[in-house]
């Protein structure tokens, strides 16, 4: 079978199961047809989101997680620190810069003796 899915939606993070089914009670016809409950095959694929560091909206709990999640997980956070330290740095230049000018300023802008 080919099953058609709509844009948006994050393939590699489908979840499959097996369930039970059966149609209700105003389908008597195909109830008799299928000769009561049948097995589908249930495909749940979330949409995806839409910023990189965001959670995910829904955690699934159920069993253990898929060596891709933990991967993606893993890079995100990773993403995330370098994402910080980066931030920080960049703070860090920044003061040193105007400590170098609040230094420069209280000397009246006389250079410093040469060697």
């Amino acid at each position: 079978a080919v099953v058609h899915v709509p844009r948006g939606v994050a393939l590699l993070a489908c979840s499959t199961e097996w369930r039970w089914a059966e149609f209700n009670t105003t389908e008597e016809a195909l109830r008799q047809v299928t000769g009561g409950a049948f097995r589908v095959l249930e495909v749940s694929c979330p949409t995806r989101q839409r910023s990189f560091l965001a959670p995910p909206l829904s955690r699934h709990t159920e069993g253990p997680r898929a060596p891709k999640d933990v991967l993606l997980g893993c890079f995100r956070f990773a993403f995330l620190v370098i994402l910080v330290a980066a931030c920080v740095a960049q703070i860090v230049l920044l003061l040193i810069c105007i400590v170098m000018l609040l230094v420069q300023v209280r000397r009246g802008g006389r250079p410093g003796p040469h060697l």
